[in-house]
Formats: structure tokens, sequence, C-alpha cells
């Protein structure tokens, strides 16, 4: 169940982009003066493109400035990599991975509007297209293999992190999804102390709606992320009060996860398509 097949564009002047409310969840917390308790919730879309020089072009810049005019305060700039299957250790750029250039124009333009900005990166699989493997289930079954990938991967996310510090990034998320390599909790921990070592900023990881309950370096970072495709209800059609319901149930689980972890939370994505199945499935849906 890929939640990552949320791709939802709107074609502002011809730019696709992917738009996802970004906000932190102001839960109940212990410590009623700490800085969980005092965060204001956060207005944001994720802002993507699958080409290499669109975040640079004129189309981008006016995209951009439309938000602004929305009231959007962060946006969340994608950016994707990809390796050839759920079993490979090497990961490269396409013909859709956004340049460094473009990207840095984009982080320019959008800190120049007013915004404030998060860079993440996304590792997607070329032989991915047909569903039945994605992102989460990138996995392998030696130790050397792990350690090639976590490599791999390490040298990706350094790239980007020093991106980020250079330009003054306010959020870097340092994966995306990515819920079997969770379980190797020595290496994303490795992983975020290096990153910390080159970028000074704010951290996040953006866990899968039905993976966040696990991960267990949350203490490393700064922000709870979730890609919040959560299902509301299996009813067929179901009533705004149903709907409602669904959430409620999904809130209060969340807090009591807040109160555990101690963290602002933050949906790093959510999205539901106008579909029948959209309550149920919003990861699907009759996307370009």
């Amino acid at each position: 169940m890929e939640s990552g097949a949320f791709k939802s564009k709107l074609r502002l002047l011809n730019v696709p982009i992917t738009l996802t409310l970004i906000f932190y969840l102001l839960c109940p917390s212990p410590l009623a003066h700490s800085e969980v308790a005092l965060l204001a919730p956060q207005k944001g879309m994720c802002y993507v493109t699958w080409d290499r020089e669109r975040f640079a072009s004129e189309y981008s810049d006016a995209s951009l400035k439309k938000l602004s005019k929305l009231g959007v305060e962060y946006v969340s700039i994608c950016v994707t990599y990809y390796q050839k299957s759920y079993d490979s250790t090497k990961m490269k750029r396409t013909d859709e991975t956004p340049s460094n250039k473009s990207l840095i124009h984009v982080i320019k333009k959008a800190h120049k509007l007013g915004f404030k900005v998060m860079l993440k990166p996304h590792i997607d699989l070329l032989s991915g297209f047909d569903s039945t493997y994605w992102r989460a289930d990138i996995g392998f079954h030696n130790e050397q293999d792990w350690k090639k990938w976590f490599k791999e991967y390490g040298k990706f996310v350094q790239n980007y992190a020093r991106m980020s510090e250079k330009h003054k990034v306010e959020i870097f998320c340092i994966g995306t999804e990515l819920s079997f390599t969770t379980q190797r909790e020595t290496e994303w921990r490795n992983l975020i102390s290096s990153t910390k070592s080159t970028y000074s900023g704010k951290l996040v990881y953006a866990a899968n709606w039905d993976n966040f309950k696990n991960i267990k370096f949350w203490d490393e970072l700064d922000y709870v992320g979730i890609d919040a495709y959560f299902p509301l209800t299996y009813k067929f059609s179901p009533s705004v009060e149903e709907l409602k319901a669904g959430w409620d149930k999904l809130k209060n689980e969340i807090e009591d996860f807040h109160s555990r972890v101690n963290k602002p939370i933050m949906f790093t994505e959510i999205g539901y398509a106008s579909t029948q199945h959209a309550p149920s499935e919003p990861w699907k849906g009759g996307f370009g």
C-alpha cells in the first residue's frame, strides 16, 4: 500500500507540483512551558516536479508566488533518486531528478518570498510502477548488502544536508517511508549523527502512516513526521459524521503517542483524492 503514490498534480502556469498540507499537531504536553507546548500550527505545501530544471523556470517562480498569496508559510521541496528494485544497493539520478542548480534556485526563491523550507529527499524504485514493491519494502537478506545500501544512502543524504546547511534550509527530512529499513536502528542513529555534523537545522523523518509507532530513533530528531494517509472508514460512501469519527479516533491515537515521545508531530504529507475509495485507501487515486 504505497502512500508515496499520492501525486495530485496542480498545474499552475504549466508547472506540475504535488500539493500536500504540512502542519504540527498541538497535543497536550506534560511540560506546559516547553518548546513542544508553544509551537504554533504551520501551514504548508509539498512542492514537487519530475523534471531536471523545472524548479528554476519562470513557471515555478510564478507558482510559488501564487502559493504565497494563499497564505502558505512552508514549502516542502522534494527531490527523488532511484534504485532499480527493492533489493538494489545502488541509487542514482534520472531525468526526473531535479538538478542541484534548480533546487538551489527554488530554495532561494522560496526564501525570498518569505517561505520557510523543508528539503525532503525521496527514494523510489525504477521497477515499482506495478505497485508490487515500493520504497517501504527496501531491504536485504544479508549484512553485506545492508552495509552497502546504508553507505550509498548516507552519501545521498549528505549531499542534500550540505546543500540545506549552505542555503539555510529550516528543516531537513532524512528519509521518507523507508519502513523496512527502520528496523536497523543502529544504522539510522549513525546516519542522524553524521547528518548533525553537516546540518545544523531541524531534523525530521517522514514515517508512513502505518509505521510511525515502530520507529525507535525519534529521540534523536526534532519532529515526528507522519505521511498521514490514514484510512478513516472501510464503509462505502460514508457520511461526513462517519469521516469525522474516523479522524477523532486517529486524533486520540496520535495524542497518546505524542504524550509518550514528547516531540512535535508534523504531517509531512496528507491527501485524500475525490474518489469513492479515498476514505479507505487515500494513497490511491486517478493521478497522472
